[in-house]
């Protein structure tokens, strides 16, 4: 079975980088994430992340701008 964030609602969860990524890059998620962290932002869901997290988010999604601003499709190019 397939967690949905939709259905976080009694229990702390921890918020990786994707959840982020997805938020902010658009995705077929980022309707969902931007929904689940708005929800974290009105304390209807008590979530946490790490720096770490943050870090390799905006690590993603700066290659990922770096790669639209090359128009490349790969980093390794």
């Amino acid at each position: 079975m397939r967690n949905k964030l939709s259905s976080f609602r009694d229990r702390p969860i921890f918020i990786d980088a994707n959840i982020f990524v997805y938020h902010a890059a658009g995705s077929k998620y980022t309707e969902s994430a931007t929904a689940f962290l708005e929800r974290v932002e009105n304390n209807e869901i008590e979530a946490f992340t790490s720096p770490s997290v943050i870090d390799e988010a905006a690590y993603i999604l700066i290659i990922n701008k770096g790669l639209e601003l090359l128009d490349s499709k790969s980093p390794r190019k």
